[in-house]
């Protein structure tokens, strides 16, 4: 099941739409992202690496992914 990736901050339909054609559908996904993933996944979305940085999606992911958790 995805997981609404739009309650990141920075992430609207578009960009879930985007992350579900490049194969992204959980927090859990992104919470294991490292540099690398995030500078190949703000390429492919067209937006600036320091975009997913400033909005700190793997943060809230990993906080969104570990609450699911519970």
């Amino acid at each position: 099941n995805p997981d609404d990736l739009k309650i990141i901050t920075g992430i609207n339909l578009m960009t879930e739409q985007q992350l579900h054609g490049l194969g992204v559908f959980t927090y859990a996904q992104i919470s294991h992202w490292d540099d690398d993933a995030i500078i190949s996944a703000a390429k492919k979305l067209g937006i600036s690496p320091g975009k997913i940085y400033q909005d700190d999606w793997v943060g809230q992911a990993r906080q969104l992914s570990s609450e699911e958790r519970v």
